[in-house]
């Protein structure tokens, strides 16, 4: 794993080197990019399975914009990332969120897995990590990032490395020990079983490594810092 915590390019090029070689000839890397409405459609990780968050992902990934099918009801996770690329879809989402100062970012129904509450907690904090260019998101997605290395296990997710940009950001501005674990413990679980991340992980470590490199957060620099 990264050593440097003062260097957010050496975590970037770890997430590159392990996403690259997975999503190789494809628009996201070195693929043709009129291919990118194909790609996007078409899109299965290895088990054939296709999520209602992989469209959005994918949109914001390839740089493409359009409407969404409406969806009743709609994940605050799924809402996130549809407003990341069509600028309005995450608008309640995100309100809700930030009437709390602290703690998750969804509630918890008891009739829900611990593990689908969590990767929807996790995806929810990745997607709030491109929103955080507004101050008030900032300070939300930093108390969540502490909340979630204080409260959950990141063996509790479903083996899809959600926002481990955000623990490696929160590692290098207040050299959390605890983040960069929870972030090396994501990234590692999304390759134990094969060696390498599925398809969908990989790009999830792609936007991260894109994030890192955007945004270049600095020890004692906000999350959303450039």
């Amino acid at each position: 794993m990264a050593n440097d915590r003062s260097n957010p390019a050496a975590w970037a090029t770890l997430l590159c080197r392990l996403a690259e070689p997975v999503l190789a000839d494809t628009p996201l890397v070195g693929g043709e990019a009129d291919e990118a409405v194909t790609f996007i459609d078409a899109f299965r990780d290895e088990q054939g399975h296709r999520r209602e968050i992989d469209r959005p992902v994918l949109m914001h990934l390839l740089g493409a914009r359009g409407a969404y099918a409406p969806l009743d009801p709609v994940s605050p996770d799924v809402a996130l990332w549809r407003g990341i690329t069509d600028g309005v879809s995450g608008d309640a989402a995100l309100s809700r969120m930030l009437t709390r100062r602290d703690g998750p970012l969804t509630e918890f129904a008891p009739d829900l897995a611990i593990e689908i509450w969590t990767e929807t907690e996790l995806a929810c904090l990745h997607a709030l990590s491109h929103y955080a260019d507004r101050p008030a998101v900032n300070e939300r997605l930093r108390a969540a990032a502490r909340w979630h290395v204080a409260e959950l296990q990141p063996d509790n997710a479903t083996n899809h490395p959600w926002a481990s940009h955000v623990f490696v950001a929160a590692w290098i501005e207040r050299g959390d020990a605890e983040a960069r674990l929870h972030a090396e413990t994501l990234i590692e679980n999304a390759r134990v079983a094969t060696g390498h991340p599925d398809r969908f992980s990989a790009c999830l470590m792609l936007d991260s490594a894109r994030w890192l490199e955007r945004h270049a957060p600095r020890s004692g620099a906000d999350l959303g810092s450039a």
